[in-house]
């Protein structure tokens, strides 16, 4: 953590390191945001997906039909 966001570490005058959770607060609210996005597109995606899906069985169906 450290490395990353050393504003949130501390180190006591016995060498103990510690750490302020609430620091950590608004990175890991803005991480859950960005993945909400993500997973919204992702989910647009695969309904796009599952429709053209079903719009190409339904046109194999027609060809098969036709074949007959």
């Amino acid at each position: 953590v450290y490395e990353v966001m050393p504003e949130v570490v501390r180190t006591n005058d016995g060498g103990f390191w510690s750490m302020d959770y609430t620091g950590l607060i608004p990175v890991i609210v803005k991480g859950v945001q960005e993945q909400h996005v993500l997973i919204k597109q992702q989910e647009k995606e695969i309904l796009e997906f599952k429709n053209r899906i079903e719009e190409l069985r339904n046109k194999l169906d027609r060809v098969l039909l036709n074949k007959d």
